[in-house]
């Protein structure tokens, strides 16, 4: 089996770390309840626009709490109406959301942990 570098490992580690304050933040803000149900059971942390877009990744705006049915069902199976929906009750977020990602960038993870830290 290939280990991972540890510049890698560190930098998974970071990322981590990140989420998880991120997630906790979006929880709080959304009264850890489903934003679309109000279900309080199996909540999950969704994104607006891929995580995999680091420059909004952790952005509160870009992320909400669903519980695992509206995610999965409703937010994967129908990403128009999910759209659609989400730009009707926030449509503040979605122009901020897309600001940020237009204006792209590079993220510095350490700058972001540190920050997590003061």
């Amino acid at each position: 089996m290939i280990r991972a570098s540890k510049k890698t490992q560190h930098r998974r580690r970071m990322i981590k770390k990140l989420d998880d304050h991120a997630r906790y933040q979006v929880f709080l803000r959304d009264d850890f309840k489903c934003v679309r149900c109000r279900n309080d059971r199996g909540i999950q942390w969704a994104h607006i626009l891929s995580r995999q877009h680091l420059c909004i990744r952790w952005e509160p705006d870009n992320a909400l709490t669903l519980c695992g049915g509206c995610h999965m069902f409703f937010w994967h199976k129908h990403p128009l109406l999910a759209v659609d929906w989400f730009n009707k009750n926030w449509p503040e977020r979605k122009e901020h959301i897309m600001a940020l990602f237009n204006a792209g960038g590079k993220v510095d993870l350490k700058t972001l942990v540190e920050e997590l830290k003061g």
